[in-house]
């Protein structure tokens, strides 16, 4: 049928030249999320906060596959960021820490949040909880970067009670009532 006066008619075009692709991604990012309400004691000052996730090692059939593959290279960089959810629902994130792990070595890795803590206190409400995005991704990019980064996994948030290897928050404070 034809449009009324005043009414436009819309044609759809798919075209298979103009579709889009999924690319290999480059990155695996997670968001973190701390209650921080009442982790924070009145009267005191953060001296330093510290983020530990924990490495679990990578399996020995896919580390004698990586080095037949990617011999170049056994590293992914680790990145954490803070998110910060503005009051008009846009987000901004800033870079906190960063640095490069093996896929050799497993354990707890340390990253000093503490700007993000500071960042938390001013700008946010509360109750708001503190988020941190975590990504890993390649070490560089081009022909010949590794995929190291796929290898690296960090221990998640258990089931409730279990406590074994998931992502923890140390904050380090100064009791101000001690210096009056």
């Amino acid at each position: 049928s034809s449009p009324r006066p005043g009414e436009a008619r819309l044609t759809l075009l798919l075209s298979p030249e103009v579709a889009g692709r999924f690319l290999v991604s480059e990155a695996s990012t997670h968001l973190l999320v701390f209650g921080m309400e009442q982790r924070l004691p009145p009267n005191s000052e953060l001296v330093q906060a510290v983020l530990r996730l924990f490495q679990e090692p990578v399996p020995e059939a896919a580390l004698r596959t990586h080095e037949l593959l990617s011999p170049r290279s056994d590293r992914a960089r680790v990145t954490v960021r803070w998110l910060h959810v503005r009051d008009d629902g846009s987000n901004r994130t800033s870079l906190i820490d960063s640095r490069l792990v093996s896929i050799h070595e497993s354990g707890w890795k340390a990253f000093d949040v503490t700007e993000a803590v500071n960042f938390w206190q001013q700008l946010s409400r509360p109750r708001q909880p503190l988020l941190l995005q975590v990504s890993v991704q390649r070490e560089h990019l081009g022909p010949l970067a590794s995929s190291a980064h796929r290898l690296v996994r960090f221990a998640s948030q258990g089931p409730s009670g279990a406590r074994q290897g998931q992502p923890q928050l140390e904050l380090h404070t100064l009791d101000l009532r001690d210096f009056g």
